[in-house]
């Protein structure tokens, strides 16, 4: 008796369901407008002390003799709209021979400090600085700032030009 009821009433559900497609209409608002404002009020902007930047290459010079560091101060001027901003080195510095790629200088370290000589060394993670002189209004903070790039010379290195590059990313503090 419970079959019989339940097939009645799928028969009479089915009933009720339209054999033909009817076109649905929607009335009133179909649409909004949307809009955003982007303040860029946070920037930094890296040049050479002077503005610009470095158009030549960059040359490593040894620090004392034979098999010693090999080294490179690059000053820069970092302006920043918020007084502080962070470092990220993307990807170790690996300086290889022109012409025999095996041989590459060893213990590669790349730090940054400002006058005051408190380097920090740079890495992938974010590394903070902030400037010594704080951004006022509608003034930007400056201030300049040294990479230095140390690294050891091949063991058993061979003579010749050797080339590598630096990639860093400056990026402004955002507070959380």
């Amino acid at each position: 008796m419970k079959i019989k009821n339940l097939r009645n009433m799928v028969i009479l559900v089915c009933a009720f369901i339209p054999w033909t497609s009817h076109a649905i209409k929607i009335t009133g608002k179909t649409s909004s407008k949307v809009t955003a404002f982007v303040n860029n009020n946070q920037r930094v902007q890296v040049t050479a002390p002077d503005g610009g930047w470095y158009n030549q290459p960059l040359e490593l010079q040894p620090v004392g003799p034979k098999n010693t560091r090999f080294e490179l101060d690059i000053p820069i001027k970092v302006e920043t709209t918020t007084g502080a901003f962070v470092v990220s080195l993307d990807s170790p510095v690996v300086l290889t021979h022109q012409e025999s790629p095996e041989f590459v200088f060893r213990d590669v370290q790349v730090r940054m400090g400002n006058s005051d000589h408190s380097a920090k060394v740079l890495s992938s993670t974010p590394t903070l600085f902030v400037n010594t002189i704080q951004p006022g209004e509608n003034i930007e903070s400056s201030e300049v700032y040294v990479i230095n790039i140390n690294a050891l010379p091949p063991e058993n290195g061979a003579a010749g030009g050797y080339i590598g590059e630096m990639s860093l990313t400056f990026e402004p503090e955002i507070e959380p």
